[in-house]
């Protein structure tokens, strides 16, 4: 009996400590796309917002500068552009989100024309639907040959509600069916400031583990993954709660001997109001991907006061368990480099190497991939 009660206080002590411990990752790389200034302009990068990798392992990349979208084949090889700059049927003003559909079909929301563009045959076909009631998707997600997930907020630029729904489903020919995801779920109304960044969060992540599992993170990072799973056709949320990398209250600062050094995009966060300006540093979220059939990867970053770019990285199984994290000097990239700067993860493959944009010296962006492997220190 005595030895039974020791097993158990160790189970419940020691093991949750064990689970959220400090990891080492390892990343190395594999694949790279658009590391040379002077290589063709198919190769060269602004923006790539979005990528993704169909069923052969031919990399889509969609680039915010370039209004139409690229293809590589699994090695880096350029096939093909998809998708004319302008009005007309088949053509593109300002795409807004991609993604693929279970047939290969490329999915292209466009702001500008109002409209989603589904090409087929590598672009040699496409058709056109009317964005429904003027909606903006920030982010699109296809889940089944039954529903499609637009990200997008019903207010536009104005701030939501907590009660509005922030994820909304609709069938493979875009017809509205459901929406889920209330904003008062996700962000904390009681933030000061809150309207600055969420009228139109535009670097949140949305992604999926499957049909049935869904993933969203906020642009600016407070320590917290939401999951919706699917289940008896509801969605319902669960909250994974990773490690809160930079957390401290607002500042009150002096706009007139406030450093601009320290004022870095999406990492530093100031704002006025009634007359007073406040200062915080804020984690940025860059993307969420699977690295094994249990676990999930979130990537983070933030700008430290030396202005010193900061990656973190958190592990949690799909049950929901935080695993651990790894941050700064435990992070390993192969091959070794002073300088590792993630502008945005996307995916991962089946084999679950992933996808990212890395910001290069003279400001030049590469699309890489990675495989990925972790163990405890």
């Amino acid at each position: 009996m005595r030895l039974l009660t020791a097993l158990i206080i160790i189970l419940i002590f020691i093991l949750p400590l064990n689970a959220q411990q400090n990891i080492e990752v390892y990343l190395k790389e594999k694949l790279v796309i658009g590391a040379d200034e002077n290589a063709p302009e198919e190769y060269c990068f602004n923006y790539p917002k979005n990528l993704i990798i169909d069923s052969q392992g031919n990399i889509w990349v969609q680039d915010m500068r370039w209004n139409k979208v690229r293809v590589f084949d699994k090695h880096g090889k350029f096939i093909k552009y998809i998708g004319e700059i302008g009005q007309g049927p088949g053509e593109l003003q300002e795409c807004l989100s991609t993604t693929l559909d279970n047939n290969d079909n490329l999915i292209v929301t466009d702001r500008k024309n109002m409209r989603i563009t589904r090409f087929s045959q590598m672009g040699g076909k496409y058709k056109c639907y009317r964005l429904p009631n003027n909606i903006e998707p920030m982010r699109i997600l296809y889940l089944s040959k039954n529903e499609v997930i637009f990200y997008y907020h019903k207010t536009k630029l104005a701030i939501p509600q907590k009660t509005d729904k922030l994820l909304h489903v609709y069938s493979n020919d875009f017809q509205y069916k459901k929406s889920f995801g209330s904003a008062g779920d996700i962000y904390d109304f009681n933030e000061p400031f809150i309207i600055e960044y969420l009228s139109l969060d535009s670097w949140a992540t949305l992604n999926n583990v499957d049909s049935a599992k869904v993933l969203f993170v906020p642009g600016f990072y407070d320590g917290i993954v939401y999951m919706y799973e699917k289940i008896k056709g509801a969605w319902v949320l669960k909250k994974l709660h990773g490690k809160n990398f930079f957390k401290k209250p607002y500042k009150l600062i002096n706009p007139n001997k406030f450093n601009p050094r320290h004022h870095v995009p999406f990492t530093n966060f100031i704002s006025g109001a009634m007359g007073k300006f406040y200062y915080k540093e804020l984690c940025r979220n860059i993307g969420i991907v699977s690295v094994d059939d249990s676990t999930i990867a979130h990537f983070s970053f933030r700008v430290n006061r030396k202005n010193k770019y900061v990656l973190n990285i958190e592990l949690f199984k799909l049950t929901g368990e935080f695993i651990g994290y790894a941050t700064g000097a435990d992070i390993k990239v192969s091959p070794n480099k002073q300088n590792f700067i993630i502008g945005s993860i996307y995916c991962n493959d089946e084999n679950y190497n992933i996808y990212v944009s890395e910001c290069l010296p003279g400001g030049i962006v590469a699309i890489k991939k990675f495989t990925f492997r972790y163990q405890f220190k």
